[in-house]
């Protein structure tokens, strides 16, 4: 304590400017004041190696600003509160300044600190000022016009107790008055480049496995499972991270890895790591592929069962008019996988904003201690934590039939769509045809998402494979395309989707429509291309398929109506044939054209 009040004493006496001291207060006091350590106390250390302000005053302004934050924390508190709103434009702009941005603003005291301790420390700082060049002139004027003080001043032995006691001092007062201020401190820049030197050049050595523990860390806790991550690099000044190795465990299987990725690249934004928020330009991943066996079986983490609620639709039984249903209505039911699509749907269940919550405004919560004041977090504004520009998925190992390997593109992968403004996308093309597109935009947490998007070169052969094999309709070749569009929230999915079969071959097994299966397997024998509408309503945990078979079964009819005018035809004019003989002249052919006219009659 006494050599910092010594390094303050020798400031007095020519030791530094005043306006470097009371740089040094105004730097000190918001050192002090802001609770907590965050990106401002780092650049703001940065400032103290960099200027050439007195290390000593601001050491000691530090302290007294720590104690009356610590004395008036609620007030602090309660300050923030109140200027919250107002400057919320300028805490915006704070939070898109590098290393300024790692500051949690979310906490009213660092808010309040940020407003009081300025002010406080510009006050101090300019009395402080003040003060020392009110003691040089008096200082000087001693000099100048006391012979006694002169005589004083030349000891040696009392110069160098004064030097001991009081620190270092100016030649005279004269030379501490008209001294050049100097900002910068040479010794700082040159601290400064080495630790930058030095800091990269530990990353380089340790910066991956902390990494790598902590993504793998992380991802465990998020999976409920291992995770496991043979090698991670990770440059610093470049953003590149490169990963290789990636296993997930099943949860439910811990044999097998849910997901596995031979390697994975991502380049990240410097600029948003250096404000708090990951945002990831391009991520790269090569040979990914699903529920594949491990080597050693993973471990699952106890965590509390999440009982998601199978909600009723709001909507009514069909928003469609002119639908017909199929006697069977369940997803479950059309689909012989449909377990796992509703395992899929029940996992993407969270993530959905939900229309039907009416926002409830949180008061803050009472601390515990008074000194909790200092770090209570009062949400006023949501944000996203992280955004991946860019995903593209190589040789995806699928484990379905339509697709198989595959080449999955993903932009603008987030926790927040609705805070980015920017819309999900996602491309996945199979290496032997099939393509599905799709587009995902949330205009904001209580509208439902709007999704629309189209597929192509689906093998309805191939689908055949995921269909029951007790549905009555057979589908042996043709291919499928379509578009579908609509809205998506938990309690209530809204999807039309507009289907096209082209050269189509479908055998039914049975009657259907109310044909014959005789005469059914000939009308879609002759039906190569087909258009069907198909709607999904009902809960993502609960959706139900509808079908508007009424242009299905218009063109079926038209079609059995002409097969029973052909037959009909057919049979008539073979017994014209027969009794063409004992018939008059003509008849036959009069008849046989009538009956063409009769039978072709729109």
């Amino acid at each position: 304590m006494w050599l910092t009040i010594r390094g303050i004493i020798s400031v007095f006496r020519g030791d530094g400017s005043p306006t470097m001291a009371a740089l040094a207060v105004l730097l000190g006091f918001c050192f002090g004041f802001v609770p907590g350590f965050s990106g401002i106390h780092f650049l703001l250390l940065l400032l103290l190696i960099l200027l050439n302000i007195p290390i000593n005053v601001f050491i000691l302004s530090s302290l007294l600003a720590k104690s009356l934050a610590l004395i008036f924390a609620k007030a602090l508190y309660d300050l923030g509160v109140v200027l919250t709103e107002p400057l919320a434009a300028i805490i915006a702009s704070l939070e898109q300044i590098p290393i300024v941005g790692l500051t949690n603003f979310q906490r009213p005291a660092i808010i309040g600190a940020l407003t009081i301790g300025p002010i406080i420390g510009i006050i101090l700082g300019v009395v402080l000022a003040a003060i020392i060049l009110g003691f040089r002139h008096t200082w000087l004027s001693l000099e100048e016009n006391t012979q006694t003080f002169k005589t004083w001043k030349k000891s040696t032995a009392l110069w160098i107790l004064d030097w001991i006691v009081f620190g270092a001092s100016a030649k005279d007062a004269k030379t501490a008055l008209t001294a050049k201020t100097s900002y910068f401190r040479t010794f700082g820049i040159f601290v400064f480049i080495v630790l930058c030197l030095l800091a990269l050049a530990i990353s380089m050595f340790i910066q991956s496995m902390s990494i790598r523990y902590k993504i793998t860390q992380a991802l465990t806790n998020l999976n409920g499972a291992t995770v496991n991550i043979n090698s991670l690099n990770f440059l610093p000044l470049s953003g590149v991270l490169q990963l290789k190795g990636l296993e997930v465990t099943n949860p439910e299987k811990t044999t097998e890895n849910a997901l596995q990725v031979k390697e994975l690249g991502a380049e990240t934004d410097l600029y948003h790591l250096s404000i708090g928020k990951a945002v990831i330009e391009q991520v790269t991943a090569t040979e990914v592929s699903f529920d594949r066996l491990r080597t050693t079986p993973g471990q699952i983490l106890p965590k509390p069962k999440l009982d998601i609620p199978s909600i009723p639709s709001k909507s009514k039984q069909s928003n469609w008019p002119d639908i017909e249903r199929l006697d069977v209505n369940k997803l479950e039911d059309y689909l012989a996988k449909a377990e796992n699509i509703k395992k899929w749907l029940e996992k993407i269940y969270a993530w959905l904003p939900d229309t039907t919550a009416s926002p409830k405004p949180q008061s803050p919560p009472q601390p515990a201690h008074y000194l909790d004041y200092l770090s209570l977090v009062r949400p006023t504004k949501d944000h996203y934590q992280y955004l991946v520009k860019v995903a593209s998925l190589e040789k995806v190992r699928l484990d379905s039939k339509l697709f198989g390997i595959s080449t999955i593109q993903l932009h603008n992968i987030t926790d927040a769509p609705h805070l980015t403004n920017l819309p999900v996308r996602l491309l996945m093309q199979a290496e032997h045809g099939p393509i599905l597109g799709l587009t995902l935009h949330y205009a904001s947490a209580t509208a439902p998402g709007k999704i629309e998007g189209k597929f192509s070169g689906l093998d309805i052969a191939a689908l055949q494979q995921v269909l029951k094999p007790s549905q009555d309709l057979q589908f042996q070749s043709g291919q499928i395309t379509g578009t579908f569009q609509g809205s998506l929230n938990p309690n209530d999915v809204h999807l039309k989707a507009a289907i096209q079969l082209k050269n189509v071959q479908i055998v039914p097994k049975r009657a259907i429509f109310g044909l014959s299966p005789q005469i059914a397997k000939r009308a879609f024998s002759s039906i190569d291309n087909l258009q069907i509408s198909m709607y999904i309503t009902g809960s993502v945990t609960d959706p139900r398929v509808q079908i508007d078979t009424k242009k299905l079964w218009a063109k079926l009819k038209s079609r059995a109506i002409n097969i029973g005018k052909q037959q009909a035809q057919q049979v008539i004019n073979r017994q014209l044939e027969k009794h063409r003989a004992i018939l008059p002249k003509g008849v036959v052919d009069d008849i046989g054209k009538g009956l063409h006219g009769l039978f072709n009659r729109r």
